[in-house]
């Protein structure tokens, strides 16, 4: 009886082996092949949607706009340690005009379905010459009343970064961008024996994200939108921007598309320059006109 036992648990471990070793000899192979070909699969799916990319002219988009905006500046001048406090609007005081027609721009690139590039850019230019109806302190000097001078103030942004695409689906397409402000904002006052001038930008890289989106209404009708905020606060600097763009398009080309928007960019900014603490007020807002190419 001991020895039909014996046997019994040789034969079963005897077989137990051999389908181990069975197993290890034909389904290894077969999930290693299954892993191939579900490699292989998303490589050639990456390789699709990048050419679906290219065909469909998703993979650049320019905007380029001419915006009549309304603008509004505040400048405050403080001295540090001091009661001294001044607040002149360029346009009410300088007489710096209120409407503006001026340049913007802005691209995305995608590089990959999932990854890209977004831009952005503004210009803004503006200069008169007034005589003063009072005595104001701009800058920290005192500018006498009734001199004949030209005051100015120029602003530059341009914004640029990563672009993560988040969502693309029957050619809606959404995305975030984390990019870097870098900008200049110049103020000044000329007159026959005043020369004033002052950088109050912040010309290093700041860090702020944003929202892109692209919503088609039809072949040829689109709705576009783009959203930025940045923020921060240091002792001696700091403030925020913030950008909203919403954009109709209208497609007589495939390629080309016609852009009716609304653009708005506000900035908030404090510097303390020449023991003067500044803060900029400064926001534009209004419609605007351009085109748009895509490839």
């Amino acid at each position: 009886m001991k020895k039909n036992i014996f046997l019994i648990l040789l034969v079963t471990s005897y077989l137990f082996s051999f389908k181990s070793v069975v197993a290890s000899e034909f389904l290894t192979p077969a999930i290693t092949i299954e892993s191939n070909h579900e490699d292989s699969i998303k490589k050639i799916s990456r390789l699709e949607k990048k050419q679906a990319l290219k065909d469909g002219n998703q993979r650049l988009l320019i905007r380029a706009n001419y915006v009549y905006a309304k603008l509004h500046t505040d400048l405050t001048f403080d001295l540090v340690n001091s009661i001294f406090s001044a607040k002149i609007s360029l346009e009410n005081n300088f007489k710096l005009p209120g409407t503006k027609l001026f340049f913007t721009a802005n691209f995305i690139y995608r590089f990959t379905p999932r990854s890209g590039i977004y831009a952005a850019y503004y210009g803004i230019s503006r200069k008169k010459i007034f005589k003063t109806d009072k005595e104001y302190i701009f800058l920290g000097v005192t500018i006498p009343e009734g001199i004949k001078g030209e005051a100015y103030f120029d602003t530059r942004v341009l914004s640029i970064g990563y672009l993560l695409t988040v969502l693309e689906k029957k050619h809606v397409f959404l995305a975030v961008y984390f990019n870097a402000y870098i900008m200049r904002l110049t103020t000044g006052f000329k007159a026959a024996d005043i020369d004033l001038n002052t950088n109050l930008g912040l010309t290093v890289p700041l860090p702020s994200f944003g929202v892109a989106a692209i919503f088609p209404v039809n072949k040829w009708f689109k709705v576009h939108a783009d959203v930025g905020y940045f923020g921060v606060a240091f002792d001696n600097v700091g403030g925020s921007i913030s950008s909203f763009n919403l954009s109709l398009e209208f497609k007589p080309l495939r390629w080309l598309g016609l852009n009716l928007s609304y653009q708005s960019f506000d900035i908030n900014l404090y510097d303390t320059i020449d023991k003067i603490d500044y803060i900029v007020d400064y926001n534009f807002k209004g419609p605007a006109l351009g085109v748009s190419v895509n490839f």
